[in-house]
């Protein structure tokens, strides 16, 4: 069953990532909604969260996980909930979405732009973070709404943020996110 829950709650949440990076963003659907989630004001000279955490994410992410958790039930049994699987996908993207938001909001006051890490050893706190934020608050999100045995919760957060890091190597490597330095 663990196996069964994490496949249910990681792979939407991967494939909603994906279609918003690939898709969405490239090329530039619901451009209207592409604005900054904080309307691009400073705080202490610098941007709050920055131009890339957008209500399109927020929402794309939200919508979109409840979708595709919807889609993905349909091909693992015992989770055939119709609407109650798109709220529950809706509450982890939602969830991730939000997760994002506090990191940002710190990398922006130490001077790491949108998109981009760094190789620097004494901010390697926010590398890690960046791949296990949005996971560990749509765990908690997902733990509201459904049980959440700590071994499950264990296991997303680990498995979820290894497979976020594994991908961030991927668009890193293919040059859609880079390091600053």
């Amino acid at each position: 069953m663990l196996l069964k829950e994490i496949t249910y709650f990681i792979l939407p949440l991967l494939l909603t990532n994906l279609f918003h990076h690939f898709i969405v963003i490239r090329y530039q659907l619901f451009s209207q909604l592409a604005r900054p989630i904080d309307f691009g004001k400073f705080f202490l000279g610098k941007p709050i969260l920055g131009k890339n955490k957008t209500f399109r994410g927020l929402i794309v992410l939200t919508f979109g996980n409840g979708l595709f958790m919807f889609l993905v039930s349909l091909f693992i049994p015992g989770f055939s909930l119709a609407l109650q699987v798109c709220f529950f996908g809706m509450i982890l993207g939602f969830g991730y979405a939000l997760g994002e938001l506090p990191n940002s909001f710190a990398k922006r006051r130490i001077g790491i732009k949108e998109s981009c890490s760094s190789k620097d050893s004494a901010k390697i706190f926010f590398f890690l973070m960046d791949h296990f934020d949005s996971v560990l608050v749509s765990t908690i999100a997902l733990s509201l709404i459904y049980h959440v045995s700590g071994q499950l919760f264990i296991a997303l957060v680990l498995v979820g943020g290894t497979i976020h890091f594994i991908v961030d190597l991927i668009l890193r490597r293919v040059g859609y996110k880079k390091f600053l330095n």
